[in-house]
């Protein structure tokens, strides 16, 4: 049974190409990849990504519990738990190239004065999962421990009953420790609202969000940050302020 780890593509608008280049190309010559063109699109989440690199594993399957890992063979958990440790390698060289240009490129928003992310994003079984590696509290030392968090949320999710209605995550800084700490996972109501619930993956605890204020508490995000989130928690309730794109 041979490991599989494909290699990155990275999603971006072309117009953005020039500023990303530099970038890219030390990307491509770390860890491989494939260049995507892509179009502006609507969707119901605000992370706004100027690149957003996506990466095909084969532990999705493993990570949402369809395989039920305690029944598993020997070899066929040694086999998954190398998967596990070969997603953590692509994103640790990922988060190497990055951490030294991240802050060198200019990622506002066209329409606004807010920059835009640079985004991981797993697909995990159908469910995707961004990492924003400019995010809120993000800086070199926080993304030279990406590798094992992103471990410690995977092993989380397999052992804690996540809920069925997930329609897509994000894992977050605790803004004092600068761990990888926080899950977000939004319920489908909370979308054009605020992030209602977390998951705490060191304490393996679930929190309800009663508001957009608590939320911007808990993770001491700023406006200038609010499209590196799932939903934007300064426009409240109010869907009206939605950003919307054209096709």
């Amino acid at each position: 049974m041979e490991p599989i780890q494909a290699a990155p593509e990275y999603h971006f608008n072309e117009r953005d190409e020039s500023v990303l280049d530099e970038l890219l190309t030390q990307l491509e010559s770390r860890v491989g990849g494939t260049r995507v063109h892509r179009g502006l699109s609507a969707g119901s989440i605000d992370l706004l990504s100027a690149l957003e690199v996506v990466v095909e594993t084969a532990v999705a399957s493993y990570v949402v519990g369809l395989l039920g890992i305690d029944e598993l063979s020997k070899e066929h958990k040694k086999w998954l738990m190398e998967q596990v440790s070969r997603l953590a390698s692509l994103l640790n060289q990922i988060a190497v190239c990055t951490k030294d240009r991240i802050r060198e490129l200019n990622l506002k928003a066209a329409y606004d004065d807010k920059e835009q992310a640079i985004t991981v994003r797993i697909d995990l079984d159908g469910i995707p999962c961004y990492i924003a590696l400019n995010g809120p509290h993000v800086d070199a030392d926080a993304l030279s421990r990406l590798d094992i968090d992103v471990k410690a949320m995977i092993e989380s999710i397999r052992v804690c009953a996540m809920p069925e209605d997930i329609v897509a995550l994000q894992l977050c800084l605790h803004p004092a420790t600068r761990e990888w700490r926080y899950l977000l996972l939004p319920s489908p109501d909370a979308f054009g609202q605020f992030v209602d619930r977390v998951f705490d993956i060191h304490k393996r605890e679930f929190m309800n969000i009663d508001s957009a204020a608590q939320f911007i508490e808990l993770v001491q995000i700023e406006e200038r940050d609010s499209l590196k989130v799932l939903i934007n928690p300064f426009r409240g309730r109010d869907r009206s302020k939605a950003v919307q794109f054209p096709e």
